[in-house]
């Protein structure tokens, strides 16, 4: 008999253990509200973009599209979104500094060029 109680109590305490380390499943939602509600609760993941310094010359403006095209200095142009306030105040052959961000222009600056002093 105390063969038989040792041998169970044994097999109980491995079957114990080996339900402990299981990972716990989450409960499903019994509705479809719920569903939608347990979707919101979880935030989503957003990529953050950094956003990078253009510098250069407007070559031109498109205020249909809420574009500018700005050539830098290498040579290279580069059409981007920008807003729609900002782009009246702009002229083209403006030195700026852009800070871009999704291809879109979220910083606009002219960059003021010194005269050369007269003797």
């Amino acid at each position: 008999m105390k063969k038989y109680i040792l041998t169970m109590a044994t097999l109980t305490a491995f079957a114990a253990m080996s339900f402990a380390q299981q990972p716990a499943v989450p409960a499903a939602p019994k509705t479809a509200k719920h569903a939608a509600a347990a979707r919101k609760a979880a935030p989503a993941k957003k990529e953050t973009v950094k956003p990078e310094i253009f510098t250069g010359v407007i070559s031109a403006i498109d205020t249909a599209k809420s574009e500018i095209t700005v050539k830098n200095e290498k040579g290279v142009d580069r059409v981007l979104g920008a807003d729609l306030k900002r782009l009246v105040t702009l002229k083209i052959g403006e030195n700026v500094r852009v800070m871009v961000k999704n291809n879109r222009a979220e910083n606009i600056k002219a960059i003021k060029t010194h005269a050369a002093k007269k003797a």
